[in-house]
């Protein structure tokens, strides 16, 4: 497996803290809850299995506000069998295919896309519980390809 760069995990971070300092707040009081957490897709997470071999892995990095539910969030793929076709989130604990909870933008000409999905009472709930996974789909995979999943570091 193609392994994501050290540097290239601290850049998303440092890029995601740096996109923080703009939400233009007053004082403490007015900052929202802001949580951060990096995904690590690959295909050994995958249910089921891809079909045939790929080196395919990805980083999903995204910067939660508790209060509105708006993500925003910094997609990366690497060594997929093809273009990335689709992109999701849902619903599922470790090693259990779910449904759908929201689609993502997801890179097709180049390795990085950035976005923003707001999650509702539901998503962000499961989320919290850890229940929700980042799968992305290619053509030879049309059931996903590599996946991580969210851990749900939210108080």
């Amino acid at each position: 497996m193609t392994m994501i760069s050290r540097s290239f995990i601290t850049s998303l971070i440092f890029t995601s803290a740096l996109s923080t300092m703009s939400i233009g707040c007053n004082d403490d009081d007015d900052m929202p809850e802001l949580y951060r957490e990096i995904a690590v897709l690959n295909v050994a997470m995958e249910v089921p299995a891809p079909a045939g071999t790929t080196k395919a892995s990805g980083v999903f990095a995204f910067d939660l506000v508790e209060k509105t539910g708006v993500m925003k969030y910094t997609l990366t793929v690497t060594d997929l069998t093809g273009p990335a076709v689709a992109g999701h989130i849902h619903k599922g604990a470790v090693g259990v295919a779910g449904g759908v909870v929201l689609a993502l933008m997801v890179p097709t000409t180049t390795v990085e896309v950035t976005g923003t999905v707001t999650l509702n009472a539901v998503a962000l709930a499961d989320l919290k519980a850890g229940l929700l996974y980042v799968n992305i789909h290619t053509a030879a995979n049309p059931m996903g390809e590599i996946r991580g999943q969210l851990k749900g570091n939210i108080k």
